[in-house]
């Protein structure tokens, strides 16, 4: 158990170097998108909020909404890496507009909604994002070594397939982190931040 246990810690030590451009780009994205959305937040917003009251989160599911958490973000994430395939643009809008949205969250909710309401799921949830977006970037890589085996007279389709051997393993590595941290993040939603907010809320 050991040796398998340390055989899948060098794994992934071992993606975590060959991707490390990717995760830096994929990082100064969502660093930059969460400081867009942030910046958009006007005073207005801030006191309409803080003038509201908030209500018990009631009749939950908490199996259900566990289960539809997890399927809608999975989803998101899933169609990030997958739009690899348009040389991660598509990938970039999505992770943009996700990053952007925290920022808004983050400047607008007051602070202890925030705290509770967001981070305890927010810190499984936001890095699966930044872990799709270097899927995301692997795929792509795919596509222009694929690229290159079609229209360079010293390479081939088949023998650039084989080249990029290790980067499917890298989508399919950075697809089973995905589901893992959202597995986490869906249950912390589902189970735990409803109990939080209610606590907080006074219900």
């Amino acid at each position: 158990m050991k040796k398998l246990a340390e055989f899948y810690l060098a794994e992934f030590n071992q993606y975590l170097g060959r991707n490390k451009i990717f995760y830096l780009a994929s990082i100064i994205l969502l660093l930059f998108s969460v400081s867009v959305g942030y910046s958009l937040v006007s005073v207005d917003e801030i006191e309409n909020i803080n003038n509201q009251e908030f209500t018990p989160i009631e009749d939950w599911d908490k199996s259900t909404e566990f289960t539809d958490l997890f399927k809608h973000n999975f989803m998101i994430d899933l169609t990030c890496i997958i739009g690899g395939l348009t040389f991660s643009i598509y990938s970039l809008i999505v992770n943009f507009v996700n990053g952007a949205m925290v920022g808004y969250i983050l400047r607008l909710a007051p602070k202890e909604i925030f705290i509770l309401g967001i981070v305890p799921h927010g810190i499984f949830e936001i890095p699966s994002s930044v872990v799709a977006f270097v899927g995301s970037l692997s795929v792509t890589k795919i596509e222009i070594n694929l690229i290159k085996g079609i229209l360079q007279n010293n390479k081939t389709f088949k023998g650039e397939l084989h080249n990029s051997r290790q980067l499917f393993k890298d989508v399919l590595i950075s697809l089973l982190l995905v589901m893992i941290l959202l597995i986490i993040a869906g249950f912390i939603e589902a189970y735990i931040t409803p109990d939080l907010l209610n606590w907080y809320i006074g219900a």
